[in-house]
């Protein structure tokens, strides 16, 4: 359960990458957290075992039987179990941390039904970025380059349609990019936005 209560912050504090998988949200996140002192990152609580592409602090890791004790304590904005299997969620002491912080802005990668929760927690202090899927040739590539069985390809083809499609009629007011060309040209379109609003 998230709280009723809408927090009003005035400033930006946390830029969310949302997209169907393999879009090139982590790279993006990862990319700006590198080239900026700014940025800091909102870690997501999962039972997923770890990744070898898992950079540091990206997750924090814990027992399933921990994550549901949490859950049952009401302290995430948002949760989801993904395919049955592993649980993912945003700690609300977490978030607030981020939005109280007077030095950094923090950055996240995340579902659209945990974005809308974090949404309604606190608008004003939220950048939504929606990454939209390029082709179906170019996205195919990147998610076989991931290791990913032909199943598994063919279902996030499938997702990225459907996730592209909602996000266009979502109430969300997502800063769309598109990704025709590389992952470097969708990084220097993000900070070009950034910087000409004074984010960064």
């Amino acid at each position: 359960m998230v709280t009723s209560m809408v927090h009003k912050y005035t400033a930006i504090k946390l830029i969310t990458f949302t997209g169907a998988s393999g879009v090139g949200k982590t790279v993006i996140a990862r990319t700006l957290l590198e080239r900026f002192p700014l940025f800091g990152w909102l870690e997501s609580i999962t039972t997923r075992e770890i990744r070898p592409t898992n950079f540091p602090d990206e997750y924090v890791h814990v027992s399933q039987g921990e994550f549901l004790q949490w859950v049952s304590e009401e302290k995430f904005v948002e949760w989801v179990q993904v395919h049955g299997n592993d649980y993912y969620g945003t700690l609300k002491g977490s978030l607030d941390r981020v939005l109280t912080d007077p030095k950094r802005i923090y950055l996240k990668t995340i579902d659209p039904v945990g974005l809308a929760k974090i949404h309604a927690y606190a608008p004003s202090a939220l950048l939504p970025f929606y990454v939209l899927a390029p082709s179906e040739d170019i996205l195919r590539q990147r998610l076989s380059d991931r290791g990913e069985s032909e199943e598994t390809v063919q279902r996030r083809l499938h997702d990225c349609e459907r996730w592209d499609a909602d996000a266009r009629q979502s109430k969300i007011p997502y800063v769309f990019i598109q990704n025709e060309k590389t992952i470097e040209d969708v990084i220097e379109h993000i900070i070009d936005f950034l910087s000409g609003r004074g984010v960064i």
